[in-house]
Protein backbone atom coordinates (compact mmCIF):
# COMPACT_ATOMS: atom_id res chain seq x y z
CA UNK A 1 0.00 0.00 0.00
CA UNK A 2 1.33 3.41 -0.97
CA UNK A 3 1.76 6.08 1.66
CA UNK A 4 -0.16 9.37 1.29
CA UNK A 5 1.70 11.99 -0.80
CA UNK A 6 3.22 13.92 2.11
CA UNK A 7 4.53 10.78 3.80
CA UNK A 8 5.80 9.42 0.49
CA UNK A 9 7.65 12.69 -0.13
CA UNK A 10 9.13 12.55 3.37
CA UNK A 11 10.46 9.02 2.80
CA UNK A 12 12.02 10.01 -0.55
CA UNK A 13 13.71 13.03 1.02
CA UNK A 14 15.03 10.95 3.92
CA UNK A 15 16.51 8.43 1.47
CA UNK A 16 18.08 11.25 -0.55
CA UNK A 17 19.69 12.73 2.55
CA UNK A 18 20.64 9.39 4.11
CA UNK A 19 20.94 6.86 1.25
CA UNK A 20 22.52 4.29 3.56
CA UNK A 21 19.10 3.84 5.24
CA UNK A 22 17.34 2.96 1.98
CA UNK A 23 17.24 -0.82 2.55
CA UNK A 24 15.45 -0.43 5.87
CA UNK A 25 13.06 2.28 4.68
CA UNK A 26 12.00 0.38 1.57
CA UNK A 27 11.53 -2.80 3.62
CA UNK A 28 8.68 -1.18 5.59
CA UNK A 29 5.30 -2.62 4.66
CA UNK A 30 2.55 -0.03 5.09
CA UNK A 31 -0.85 -0.45 6.74
CA UNK A 32 -3.47 2.32 6.76
CA UNK A 33 -5.08 2.65 10.20
CA UNK A 34 -7.67 5.47 10.39
CA UNK A 35 -8.25 6.67 13.91
CA UNK A 36 -4.82 5.61 15.14
CA UNK A 37 -3.79 9.23 15.46
CA UNK A 38 -0.12 8.53 14.81
CA UNK A 39 2.51 6.57 12.84
CA UNK A 40 3.90 3.42 14.44
CA UNK A 41 5.86 0.30 13.48
CA UNK A 42 5.46 -3.25 14.74
CA UNK A 43 8.14 -5.86 15.38
CA UNK A 44 7.70 -7.27 11.86
CA UNK A 45 8.51 -3.89 10.33
CA UNK A 46 4.98 -2.95 9.28
CA UNK A 47 4.31 0.81 9.31
CA UNK A 48 0.84 1.78 10.57
CA UNK A 49 -0.35 5.28 9.80
CA UNK A 50 -3.43 7.42 10.27
CA UNK A 51 -3.95 9.49 7.06
CA UNK A 52 -5.15 12.36 9.27
CA UNK A 53 -1.62 13.03 10.56
CA UNK A 54 -0.75 14.54 7.16
CA UNK A 55 -2.72 17.57 8.30
CA UNK A 56 -0.90 17.75 11.65
CA UNK A 57 2.81 17.24 10.89
CA UNK A 58 5.09 18.93 8.38
CA UNK A 59 7.19 16.94 5.89
CA UNK A 60 10.24 17.67 8.08
CA UNK A 61 8.49 16.23 11.14
CA UNK A 62 7.34 13.14 9.22
CA UNK A 63 10.96 12.67 8.04
CA UNK A 64 12.07 12.86 11.66
CA UNK A 65 9.48 10.29 12.70
CA UNK A 66 10.51 7.88 9.93
CA UNK A 67 14.16 8.31 10.92
CA UNK A 68 13.25 7.72 14.57
CA UNK A 69 11.33 4.52 13.74
CA UNK A 70 14.16 3.30 11.50
CA UNK A 71 16.55 3.58 14.44
CA UNK A 72 14.17 1.46 16.55
CA UNK A 73 14.39 -1.12 13.75
CA UNK A 74 18.17 -1.01 13.42
CA UNK A 75 18.90 -1.00 17.16
CA UNK A 76 16.61 -4.02 17.67
CA UNK A 77 14.71 -2.52 20.61
CA UNK A 78 11.95 -5.10 20.17
CA UNK A 79 14.27 -7.87 21.35
CA UNK A 80 16.35 -5.80 23.74
CA UNK A 81 13.45 -4.43 25.80
CA UNK A 82 10.83 -7.17 25.59
CA UNK A 83 11.19 -8.03 29.30
CA UNK A 84 10.36 -4.50 30.53
CA UNK A 85 6.82 -3.11 30.95
CA UNK A 86 5.84 -1.82 27.49
CA UNK A 87 5.26 1.83 28.46
CA UNK A 88 8.65 1.98 30.20
CA UNK A 89 10.36 0.13 27.33
CA UNK A 90 9.01 2.61 24.78
CA UNK A 91 10.04 5.67 26.80
CA UNK A 92 13.52 4.23 27.40
CA UNK A 93 14.01 3.37 23.74
CA UNK A 94 12.87 6.84 22.69
CA UNK A 95 15.25 8.48 25.17
CA UNK A 96 18.18 6.50 23.72
CA UNK A 97 17.29 7.44 20.13
CA UNK A 98 16.22 11.07 20.56
CA UNK A 99 19.37 11.83 22.51
CA UNK A 100 21.28 11.14 19.28
CA UNK A 101 19.01 12.46 16.56
CA UNK A 102 18.12 15.78 18.19
CA UNK A 103 21.86 16.48 18.28
CA UNK A 104 21.69 16.20 14.46
CA UNK A 105 19.10 19.01 14.43
CA UNK A 106 16.44 16.61 13.16
CA UNK A 107 12.94 18.05 13.53
CA UNK A 108 10.48 16.03 15.63
CA UNK A 109 7.02 16.84 16.98
CA UNK A 110 7.03 18.95 20.13
CA UNK A 111 6.12 16.23 22.64
CA UNK A 112 9.40 14.36 22.26
CA UNK A 113 10.98 12.31 25.03
CA UNK A 114 14.55 13.22 25.94
CA UNK A 115 16.80 12.20 28.84
CA UNK A 116 16.70 15.81 30.03
CA UNK A 117 12.89 15.80 30.26
CA UNK A 118 13.08 12.56 32.23
CA UNK A 119 15.64 14.04 34.59
CA UNK A 120 18.20 11.45 33.51
CA UNK A 121 21.78 11.70 32.19
CA UNK A 122 22.45 11.60 28.42
CA UNK A 123 24.23 8.91 26.40
CA UNK A 124 22.84 5.87 28.23
CA UNK A 125 21.53 2.65 26.69
CA UNK A 126 17.78 2.03 26.53
CA UNK A 127 18.13 -0.74 29.12
CA UNK A 128 19.81 1.69 31.52
CA UNK A 129 17.07 4.27 31.00
CA UNK A 130 14.43 1.60 31.64
CA UNK A 131 16.08 0.61 34.94
CA UNK A 132 16.35 4.24 36.06
CA UNK A 133 12.72 4.98 35.13
CA UNK A 134 11.59 1.99 37.18
CA UNK A 135 13.67 3.23 40.12
CA UNK A 136 11.98 6.64 39.84
CA UNK A 137 8.56 5.01 39.81
CA UNK A 138 9.39 3.01 42.90
CA UNK A 139 10.72 6.01 44.85
CA UNK A 140 8.30 8.73 43.76
CA UNK A 141 4.55 8.21 43.63
CA UNK A 142 4.23 11.66 42.02
CA UNK A 143 6.32 10.75 38.96
CA UNK A 144 4.22 10.20 35.83
CA UNK A 145 5.50 8.95 32.54
CA UNK A 146 5.03 11.25 29.52
CA UNK A 147 2.73 8.63 28.01
CA UNK A 148 0.47 8.74 31.06
CA UNK A 149 0.25 12.54 30.77
CA UNK A 150 -0.64 12.23 27.08
CA UNK A 151 -3.49 9.88 27.92
CA UNK A 152 -4.85 12.17 30.64
CA UNK A 153 -4.75 15.27 28.46
CA UNK A 154 -6.11 13.55 25.36
CA UNK A 155 -3.08 14.47 23.25
CA UNK A 156 -2.24 12.65 20.03
CA UNK A 157 0.04 9.70 20.94
CA UNK A 158 3.10 10.76 18.98
CA UNK A 159 6.04 8.60 17.93
CA UNK A 160 9.22 9.67 19.69
CA UNK A 161 6.94 10.34 22.71
CA UNK A 162 6.38 6.79 23.89
CA UNK A 163 3.87 5.58 21.26
CA UNK A 164 5.92 3.77 18.63
CA UNK A 165 4.42 0.27 18.48
CA UNK A 166 5.99 -3.08 19.26
CA UNK A 167 9.13 -2.12 17.32
CA UNK A 168 10.17 -0.32 20.53
CA UNK A 169 8.87 -2.80 23.10
CA UNK A 170 8.64 -6.26 21.51
CA UNK A 171 5.08 -6.55 22.82
CA UNK A 172 2.23 -6.25 20.29
CA UNK A 173 -0.35 -3.49 20.53
CA UNK A 174 -4.05 -4.44 20.20
CA UNK A 175 -4.29 -2.68 16.82
CA UNK A 176 -1.32 -4.49 15.25
CA UNK A 177 -1.81 -7.24 12.68
CA UNK A 178 -1.02 -10.81 13.73
CA UNK A 179 2.30 -12.31 12.64
CA UNK A 180 0.33 -14.79 10.54
CA UNK A 181 -1.41 -12.14 8.42
CA UNK A 182 -1.10 -13.30 4.80
CA UNK A 183 -1.82 -10.02 3.04
CA UNK A 184 0.80 -8.03 4.97
CA UNK A 185 3.12 -10.63 6.56
CA UNK A 186 5.90 -8.22 7.46
CA UNK A 187 9.60 -9.04 7.55
CA UNK A 188 10.94 -12.12 9.34
CA UNK A 189 13.61 -11.75 12.01
CA UNK A 190 16.17 -13.45 9.76
CA UNK A 191 15.43 -11.03 6.91
CA UNK A 192 15.62 -8.12 9.35
CA UNK A 193 19.14 -9.15 10.36
CA UNK A 194 20.27 -9.28 6.76
CA UNK A 195 18.86 -5.78 6.15
CA UNK A 196 20.62 -4.48 9.29
CA UNK A 197 23.91 -5.86 7.98
CA UNK A 198 23.24 -4.31 4.58
CA UNK A 199 22.57 -0.92 6.17
CA UNK A 200 25.68 -1.21 8.34
CA UNK A 201 27.79 -2.01 5.27
CA UNK A 202 26.34 1.00 3.43
CA UNK A 203 27.05 3.25 6.43
CA UNK A 204 30.68 2.16 6.60
CA UNK A 205 31.11 2.67 2.85
CA UNK A 206 29.60 6.17 3.04
CA UNK A 207 31.69 7.06 6.10
CA UNK A 208 34.90 5.92 4.37
CA UNK A 209 34.19 8.15 1.35
CA UNK A 210 33.49 11.32 3.32
CA UNK A 211 34.54 11.71 6.95
CA UNK A 212 31.72 13.34 8.86
CA UNK A 213 29.07 12.45 6.28
CA UNK A 214 27.48 9.94 8.65
CA UNK A 215 26.46 10.76 12.24
CA UNK A 216 28.86 9.33 14.82
CA UNK A 217 26.17 7.22 16.52
CA UNK A 218 25.39 5.43 13.25
CA UNK A 219 29.07 4.87 12.49
CA UNK A 220 29.56 3.32 15.95
CA UNK A 221 26.49 1.14 15.46
CA UNK A 222 27.68 -0.07 12.04
CA UNK A 223 31.18 -0.89 13.29
CA UNK A 224 29.77 -2.92 16.17
CA UNK A 225 27.25 -4.64 13.90
CA UNK A 226 29.87 -5.75 11.41
CA UNK A 227 32.64 -6.56 13.85
CA UNK A 228 33.34 -10.30 14.11
CA UNK A 229 34.46 -11.52 17.53
CA UNK A 230 37.06 -13.83 15.99
CA UNK A 231 40.12 -12.74 14.03
CA UNK A 232 39.36 -14.99 11.07
CA UNK A 233 42.39 -13.85 9.12
CA UNK A 234 44.60 -15.17 11.92
CA UNK A 235 42.40 -18.22 12.50
CA UNK A 236 42.36 -19.32 8.88
CA UNK A 237 46.08 -18.71 8.49
CA UNK A 238 46.64 -20.90 11.55
CA UNK A 239 44.50 -23.66 10.07
CA UNK A 240 46.45 -23.48 6.81
CA UNK A 241 49.73 -23.77 8.71
CA UNK A 242 48.59 -26.62 10.93
CA UNK A 243 46.14 -28.52 8.77
CA UNK A 244 46.41 -27.65 5.11
CA UNK A 245 49.88 -29.20 4.98
CA UNK A 246 48.25 -32.60 5.27
CA UNK A 247 45.50 -31.66 2.81
CA UNK A 248 47.28 -30.12 -0.12
CA UNK A 249 50.70 -29.12 1.21
CA UNK A 250 51.57 -26.09 3.23
CA UNK A 251 53.45 -24.85 0.21
CA UNK A 252 53.36 -25.97 -3.36
CA UNK A 253 55.68 -25.48 -6.31
CA UNK A 254 54.56 -23.36 -9.26
CA UNK A 255 56.20 -22.28 -12.51
CA UNK A 256 53.78 -19.37 -13.07
CA UNK A 257 56.63 -17.03 -12.12
CA UNK A 258 60.36 -17.70 -11.52
CA UNK A 259 61.94 -18.32 -8.15
CA UNK A 260 63.76 -15.48 -6.39
CA UNK A 261 66.86 -17.71 -6.49
CA UNK A 262 66.75 -18.03 -10.29
CA UNK A 263 69.66 -15.62 -10.77
CA UNK A 264 72.01 -17.97 -8.88
CA UNK A 265 71.51 -20.91 -11.25
CA UNK A 266 71.98 -20.95 -15.02
CA UNK A 267 70.17 -23.14 -17.59
CA UNK A 268 67.64 -24.48 -15.08
CA UNK A 269 64.23 -22.90 -14.41
CA UNK A 270 63.42 -22.97 -10.73
CA UNK A 271 59.79 -22.92 -9.52
CA UNK A 272 58.72 -20.62 -6.74
CA UNK A 273 56.98 -21.72 -3.55
CA UNK A 274 53.39 -20.59 -3.11
CA UNK A 275 51.05 -20.91 -0.17
CA UNK A 276 47.64 -22.18 -1.29
CA UNK A 277 44.51 -20.20 -0.39
CA UNK A 278 42.19 -22.44 1.62
CA UNK A 279 38.72 -23.08 0.27
CA UNK A 280 36.12 -22.56 3.01
CA UNK A 281 32.58 -23.75 3.60
CA UNK A 282 30.48 -22.20 6.37
CA UNK A 283 27.57 -24.10 7.89
CA UNK A 284 25.11 -21.87 9.78
CA UNK A 285 22.73 -23.34 12.33
CA UNK A 286 19.33 -21.87 11.39
CA UNK A 287 17.33 -23.97 13.84
CA UNK A 288 14.66 -22.59 16.17
CA UNK A 289 17.08 -22.48 19.12
CA UNK A 290 19.21 -19.84 17.38
CA UNK A 291 18.00 -16.43 18.58
CA UNK A 292 18.04 -13.29 16.45
CA UNK A 293 21.13 -12.10 18.30
CA UNK A 294 22.90 -15.40 17.64
CA UNK A 295 22.05 -15.24 13.94
CA UNK A 296 23.28 -11.65 13.90
CA UNK A 297 26.60 -12.75 15.38
CA UNK A 298 26.82 -15.61 12.86
CA UNK A 299 26.40 -13.06 10.04
CA UNK A 300 29.16 -10.91 11.54
CA UNK A 301 31.49 -13.92 11.64
CA UNK A 302 30.69 -14.80 8.01
CA UNK A 303 31.45 -11.21 7.05
CA UNK A 304 34.80 -11.55 8.81
CA UNK A 305 35.57 -14.79 6.95
CA UNK A 306 34.64 -13.22 3.61
CA UNK A 307 36.93 -10.27 4.23
CA UNK A 308 39.74 -12.63 5.19
CA UNK A 309 39.25 -14.74 2.06
CA UNK A 310 38.79 -11.83 -0.35
CA UNK A 311 35.67 -11.15 -2.39
CA UNK A 312 37.03 -12.93 -5.46
CA UNK A 313 37.45 -16.22 -3.60
CA UNK A 314 34.12 -16.24 -1.77
CA UNK A 315 32.94 -19.13 0.36
CA UNK A 316 30.45 -21.97 0.14
CA UNK A 317 27.47 -21.23 2.39
CA UNK A 318 25.17 -23.87 3.88
CA UNK A 319 22.02 -23.12 5.93
CA UNK A 320 21.01 -26.09 8.03
CA UNK A 321 18.56 -26.81 10.85
CA UNK A 322 17.51 -30.47 10.99
CA UNK A 323 17.88 -30.53 7.21
CA UNK A 324 20.05 -28.69 4.71
CA UNK A 325 18.04 -25.86 3.10
CA UNK A 326 20.60 -23.77 1.21
CA UNK A 327 23.91 -24.61 -0.48
CA UNK A 328 25.38 -21.70 -2.39
CA UNK A 329 28.56 -19.80 -3.14
CA UNK A 330 28.53 -16.28 -1.71
CA UNK A 331 30.86 -13.30 -1.87
CA UNK A 332 28.71 -10.95 0.22
CA UNK A 333 26.46 -11.33 3.27
CA UNK A 334 23.60 -9.80 1.24
CA UNK A 335 23.44 -13.14 -0.59
CA UNK A 336 22.71 -15.11 2.58
CA UNK A 337 19.38 -16.90 3.00
CA UNK A 338 18.74 -17.87 6.64
CA UNK A 339 16.12 -20.48 5.82
CA UNK A 340 15.26 -22.85 8.65
CA UNK A 341 13.63 -22.69 12.06
CA UNK A 342 13.15 -26.37 12.87
CA UNK A 343 15.21 -28.88 14.86
CA UNK A 344 19.00 -29.14 14.84
CA UNK A 345 21.35 -31.57 13.13
CA UNK A 346 24.74 -30.17 12.19
CA UNK A 347 25.85 -33.63 11.04
CA UNK A 348 23.86 -33.07 7.86
CA UNK A 349 25.44 -29.66 7.34
CA UNK A 350 28.95 -31.09 7.65
CA UNK A 351 28.02 -33.97 5.33
CA UNK A 352 26.76 -31.45 2.75
CA UNK A 353 30.06 -29.56 3.00
CA UNK A 354 32.04 -32.80 2.51
CA UNK A 355 30.07 -33.57 -0.68
CA UNK A 356 30.96 -30.26 -2.32
CA UNK A 357 33.20 -30.43 -5.36
CA UNK A 358 35.93 -29.53 -4.95
CA UNK A 359 35.85 -30.44 -1.30
CA UNK A 360 36.60 -27.44 0.98
CA UNK A 361 39.83 -27.53 2.97
CA UNK A 362 38.07 -25.97 5.94
CA UNK A 363 34.50 -26.18 7.22
CA UNK A 364 33.36 -23.59 9.80
CA UNK A 365 30.18 -24.48 11.73
CA UNK A 366 28.44 -21.60 13.51
CA UNK A 367 25.96 -22.94 16.07
CA UNK A 368 24.68 -22.76 19.64
CA UNK A 369 25.97 -26.31 20.05
CA UNK A 370 22.71 -28.11 20.78
CA UNK A 371 23.22 -30.78 18.16
CA UNK A 372 24.68 -34.19 17.53
CA UNK A 373 27.99 -34.52 15.68
CA UNK A 374 29.39 -37.12 13.27
CA UNK A 375 31.30 -39.97 14.91
CA UNK A 376 34.23 -39.40 12.60
CA UNK A 377 35.49 -36.31 10.78
CA UNK A 378 35.20 -36.06 7.00
CA UNK A 379 38.56 -36.92 5.41
CA UNK A 380 40.80 -34.09 4.25
CA UNK A 381 38.63 -31.34 5.71
CA UNK A 382 39.47 -29.37 8.86
CA UNK A 383 36.43 -28.57 11.06
CA UNK A 384 36.17 -25.38 13.15
CA UNK A 385 33.11 -25.19 15.43
CA UNK A 386 32.15 -21.65 16.44
CA UNK A 387 29.98 -21.92 19.56
CA UNK A 388 27.86 -18.79 19.91
CA UNK A 389 27.29 -17.84 23.56
CA UNK A 390 27.76 -21.40 24.74
CA UNK A 391 31.26 -22.24 25.95
CA UNK A 392 30.16 -25.24 28.05
CA UNK A 393 29.14 -27.46 25.14
CA UNK A 394 31.54 -30.28 24.29
CA UNK A 395 32.59 -30.73 20.68
CA UNK A 396 34.30 -33.73 19.03
CA UNK A 397 38.03 -34.05 19.67
CA UNK A 398 38.71 -33.92 15.95
CA UNK A 399 37.25 -30.40 15.66
CA UNK A 400 38.67 -27.07 16.78
CA UNK A 401 36.38 -25.30 19.25
CA UNK A 402 36.11 -21.49 19.17
CA UNK A 403 33.79 -19.68 21.58
CA UNK A 404 32.00 -16.63 20.17
CA UNK A 405 30.61 -14.32 22.83
CA UNK A 406 28.26 -11.45 21.93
Amino acid sequence: MLLPPKMQAARFRLIQERPYLASALWALQTVEKPGLGTMAVDRRWRLYYDPAVENIWSIEEIMGILYHQTLHMLRDHANRLVNFPPDIANIAADAEINDDILAEKIKLPEETITPEKLGLPPKLLAEEYAEKIMEKQNTSSAWNSPTANDQKEGNIPQPAAGRCGSIATGQPEPWELPDTDKETPGISSAEQEIIRKEVATAIKAEASKDIGAVPAHLTRWAEEKLKPKINWRKELASVVRNAAATISGMVDYSYSRPSRRQSTIQNVVLPFLRQPTPSVAVVVDTSGSMSDNMLSQALAEIDGILKSMGLREGIKYIACDYNVHVVDKITNIKQINLKGGGGTNMEKGIEAAAKLKPRPNICVVLTDGYTSWPDNPPPKMKIIIGLINNEDVEVPRWAKKVVIKE
